[in-house]
């Protein structure tokens, strides 16, 4: 692959990530700004700070998901490393479901409301998205896509 394509893909995935952070500080607000120290509790014995849980869990654990995702996807198209590959597997199927699964929890009022935002964060003021798609649009794909196209590049200049 000309190496333009892959920095013009690398660029994109910045940027979708930068467009994941944005949007997933303005919809956890209330665990980042309001109530950053309330206790989260990840499971029976795990209680971290709701910011941490929020933002460790949720967000950095799904764009660690994509970019293992991609790292894998450019090990298998380029035949390097399969045994590293099925390691990688694992551990992106986990982060990636720990990071939906966090962000699903601690976001469902913002998913299950029947309110309309307009997608402000890609600077599109006249088109409004229900609030379950514009989590999903905002959110949930930029932050994967954009862990992919980082990981899947990177790993393709090697």
């Amino acid at each position: 692959m000309p190496r333009a394509i892959v920095l013009l893909l690398f660029v994109l995935g910045c940027y979708l990530t930068y467009v994941g952070l944005i949007s997933s500080n303005w919809l956890g607000y209330v665990w980042v700004e309001e109530k950053p120290h309330a206790d989260w509790w990840m499971n029976t014995y795990i209680v971290v700070p709701a910011k941490v849980a929020y933002q460790l869990y949720g967000v950095l654990s799904l764009w660690l998901g994509g970019l293992l995702t991609g790292a894998i996807t450019a090990m298998v198209y380029h035949g390097k490393h399969p045994k590293l590959a099925i390691i990688f597997l694992f551990f992106a199927v986990f982060f990636s479901a720990l990071g939906f699964n966090t962000l699903d929890w601690m976001l469902n009022r913002a998913s299950g409301s029947n309110v309309e935002w307009t997608l402000w964060v890609y600077g599109l003021s006249n088109i409004k998205l229900n609030s379950w798609d514009f989590y999903l649009w905002t959110l949930i794909v930029p932050l994967f896509l954009g862990g992919f196209l980082i990981g899947a590049t990177v790993l393709s200049l090697f």
